[in-house]
């Protein structure tokens, strides 16, 4: 017959002892090792991991805006809620995303933004979606008013 002793071996169970019985609770700080340095505060536990660090850290934001405060020790990253902001492939357009961690763009996938040259015939914005070399030839969706010199009549057109 054995004794049955929590992970650290100051509480024990004394012989006899059921098959299958958990080892005894312990009230004393738990003795593993612990990924960051901060003070232990849960008890010793026969579960073969232990449960997460709950100090408070800073800790940069995943797109590195700023340093965010109060944010737990097992946290692997936050969002700083400002807009990402990082360059595309495209070379063209920034991310409009939430700070985020990973990629921009999913694999595969290209920019969906709106191209913003401006028209040599009018000086609009080609707007067509994200797109290589040269705009598009297609017609201006622009709506621009016309109005008479006196400003009494005006009129919506598509240029």
């Amino acid at each position: 017959f054995d004794e049955l002793r929590c992970h650290c071996g100051e509480s024990v169970l004394y012989p006899p002892i059921h098959c299958g019985t958990r080892p005894p609770e312990c009230t004393k700080p738990c003795i593993r090792s612990h990924p960051c340095d901060h003070e232990v505060k849960h008890t010793c536990h026969s579960e073969e991991t232990c449960p997460p660090c709950t100090a408070l850290t800073v800790k940069w934001c995943f797109g590195h805006h700023k340093q965010c405060t109060s944010v737990m020790c097992f946290l692997e990253g936050v969002s700083c809620g400002m807009m990402c902001l990082k360059d595309l492939a495209c070379g063209k357009h920034k991310c409009n995303l939430t700070c985020h961690a990973g990629p921009c763009l999913k694999d595969g996938a290209k920019c969906t933004q709106l191209c913003g040259i401006p028209r040599s015939a009018c000086g609009h914005p080609c707007g067509n979606v994200c797109h290589d070399g040269p705009c598009p030839d297609t017609p201006c969706k622009s709506q621009v008013t016309l109005a008479c010199p006196c400003g009494h009549r005006s009129e919506a057109l598509l240029l």
